[in-house]
Formats: structure tokens, C-alpha cells, sequence
């Protein structure tokens, strides 16, 4: 083979979207367990979530009520402070009903994971929340575990904007 002479590529090509397919195939029952657990947990025993958590995890937990995001801390970061955190929530005192689950690969084996569905209090009216995970599969537990989490509470969802905002005069 002469210096010339365009170098052929040996290594087999993957199809990144038949790829993804397969790993989410691969994923959607695990995925879906972990949710289900994951939200059981949070209301029967909350004082266990962080059980839920990589050592490193971030947890954000953000109150859609307006004013408060402003105010809102920033992640919990790591284990301790995730329980912490989540016992502040008072999650012991709520039902959740999940809506939908979506997930997404992402680098390194991970998945994106999106939740979103109906939180209830004390029996007072449900609220939506949408919540964000990236979930780590960890050979020594075989199970996966939370790396980044964002829970997002609305107590009102945004009302779109009047047709008279939109106007061109």
C-alpha cells in the first residue's frame, strides 16, 4: 500500500440511531422498575431516597410557585445532603402518580430520564411536577443510581400568553 492510497476504515460503522434503539429497548424495563421504586420510596419512606444516590449526586429540588425559584439554593450535592434536603420536602406526606417515563441514552452507558405526573399532599390538590434524572448503572449493586436530579413542583401551570401580547402594533 502506497503512502497515496486512502487508508480503509476496518472498524464496523454503527448506526447511531438503531444503537440508541437498542439501548433503550435494553433499558426501558430496568428504567421503569427504578422509577416506580424510586417514587414509592420517596413517599413511603423518605428517609431511604438518598439510598437511591451516587456518592457525588446533585439533587435539585425547585418549588414552582414563582418567587421561590429565585430563592432557590442550588443542588443538594452528595448523599448526606440529599437526605437532608429530601427529609425538608415532607415527602412522607404525598402521593405521586406518574404520567409518563421517557429516557434517552447518553454517554457512558448513562440514561436521561424524564418523569413527569401529579403530586398530592395531605390530600389537597394534586400539583404537576416534572422531574430529571440521569441514571448510572452500577455493575456492584447491579442496579442504577442517581447521578443528577432536578424535581420541579408546579403548583399552577403557566398560562400561555393572550393573542392581544402577540399583536403588531
Amino acid at each position: 500500500m502506497s503512502e497515496d492510497e486512502p487508508q480503509m476504515n476496518t472498524e464496523p460503522q454503527i448506526n447511531m440511531e438503531t444503537r440508541a434503539a437498542e439501548l433503550c429497548d435494553a433499558t426501558t424495563q430496568p428504567v421503569r422498575d427504578f422509577v416506580y421504586r424510586y417514587y414509592l420510596t420517596l413517599a413511603g419512606v423518605p428517609n431511604d431516597a438518598w439510598r437511591f444516590y451516587t456518592v457525588g449526586a446533585r439533587y435539585t429540588h425547585v418549588d414552582g410557585r414563582g418567587p421561590e425559584e429565585a430563592r432557590d439554593p442550588g443542588p443538594a450535592v452528595g448523599q448526606y445532603q440529599i437526605h437532608v434536603n429530601i427529609t425538608h420536602q415532607r415527602f412522607s406526606e404525598c402521593t405521586f402518580l406518574i404520567r409518563s417515563i421517557n429516557e434517552q441514552p447518553v454517554a457512558d452507558g448513562r440514561v436521561h430520564v424524564l418523569v413527569t405526573g401529579d403530586t398530592s399532599r395531605n390530600q389537597r390538590v394534586a400539583e404537576s411536577f416534572i422531574q430529571s434524572f440521569v441514571l448510572d448503572y452500577v455493575r456492584e449493586i447491579n442496579q442504577y443510581a442517581v447521578t443528577n436530579s432536578i424535581l420541579k413542583v408546579y403548583t399552577s401551570l403557566p398560562r400561555p400568553p393572550s393573542p392581544s401580547t402577540f399583536s403588531s402594533e
